[in-house]
């Protein structure tokens, strides 16, 4: 499963630099835009929900 995968790797890790398309990148910026991306999205659903309610 892909969360032991999360859990077995080496914090001393998550201060180092990945090369990305856009320059060098931190890697607990790296790991942490999946949870980012996921709450950006849920905030646009419940925005359009909240400008349909009321809409039959």
């Amino acid at each position: 499963m892909r969360c032991s995968r999360a859990n077995g790797f080496p914090t001393i890790m998550l201060s180092a630099e990945m090369l990305s398309p856009w320059g060098p990148m931190a890697m607990t910026k790296i790991v942490s835009y999946p949870y980012w991306n996921m709450t950006y999205h849920l905030g646009q659903i419940n925005f359009i929900a909240s400008v349909l309610k009321g809409q039959d």
